[in-house]
């Protein structure tokens, strides 16, 4: 810390960032932190579920979670949160739980991971021995988005969804079982884009034989969907014959546009951040 310290001092680095576990939080290591120039704490909160926390042996409580971020807080620190989706004990409910809290944290920022089993953990060990199976990817991804989605509606910027890519990590001693994929952020972008587009399609009166959206072009890979999944789901359950995606400039980010159905000109425009606010309210706000 001293070296960065000295970075920081000299103007070669605007901050300094450390990760670190709840339980290891105190005033006088916050103290000590904030002498040495650091600027941002992160958290491996991973669950904020008593019993999934006991059940993956993390060593800390929920309310070590609490008391750690108000600490950090007060000294001053943006504060980042790690949480994880698929760990032993998980379930939907208590992943979406685990967001909801989080964001009533008001973090500076979320990172969210699947759950995957490394050679040489304990979670390894139980894989072996039959007592932890990891999530398919399809699942850990539909966790993922509604983390998302909830962290978008709260007004959170979430900097990473996924593993980081690494030579180390797809090695042969490295990943061994579990929902890693180099693209999970898109795939869980995807998601919700297929959600957006269920949510204009019901809106209309009848459903349509023909179907047209428009998306910005940065988005478009992602509303699309891997192999044009989203196409191919959405027709096959709205029984639409011909359906288009579209990018378009005048469409912002995120943003999807029901452009027009039956060859009728349509105009109804959904937000990702309105219906991020809304699937955020369906849940209530959990509290400590």
């Amino acid at each position: 810390l001293e070296i960065a310290r000295q970075y920081k001092a000299r103007g070669l680095v605007n901050g300094i960032r450390i990760s670190t576990r709840p339980d290891y939080i105190s005033r006088e290591i916050l103290n000590f932190l904030h002498h040495q120039g650091v600027t941002v704490i992160e958290l491996g909160v991973q669950s904020l579920d008593d019993e999934v926390l006991e059940k993956s042996r993390r060593g800390h409580a929920s309310r070590d979670v609490f008391t750690a971020s108000r600490m950090i807080r007060q000294f001053s620190f943006q504060l980042g949160l790690q949480m994880m989706v698929g760990l032993p004990g998980d379930t939907r409910e208590k992943a979406v739980a685990t967001a909801q809290k989080i964001a009533g944290l008001q973090p500076d920022f979320v990172r969210i991971y699947p759950t995957v089993v490394l050679e040489g953990t304990l979670l390894a060990a139980l894989y072996r021995e039959g007592s932890y199976q990891p999530l398919a990817l399809a699942e850990a991804v539909d966790q993922a988005a509604m983390a998302l989605l909830i962290f978008t509606g709260a007004g959170i910027p979430v900097i990473r969804v996924g593993l980081q890519p690494s030579e180390e990590l797809y090695a042969k001693e490295g990943i061994i079982a579990g929902p890693a994929h180099s693209a999970f952020r898109e795939l869980a972008e995807s998601r919700i884009a297929y959600f957006m587009m269920c949510c204009l399609l019901n809106q209309l009166p009848a459903p349509p034989h023909r179907v047209e959206f428009l998306v910005h072009p940065r988005w478009l890979s992602a509303a699309l969907g891997n192999k044009r999944a989203n196409i191919i789901n959405l027709s096959s359950e709205y029984g639409v014959d011909s359906m288009r995606i579209c990018g378009h400039e005048a469409v912002d980010r995120g943003d999807i546009k029901l452009h027009s159905a039956d060859n009728q000109t349509r105009e109804l425009y959904l937000s990702k951040k309105t219906f991020a606010a809304r699937v955020a309210g369906m849940f209530g706000s959990p509290h400590e």
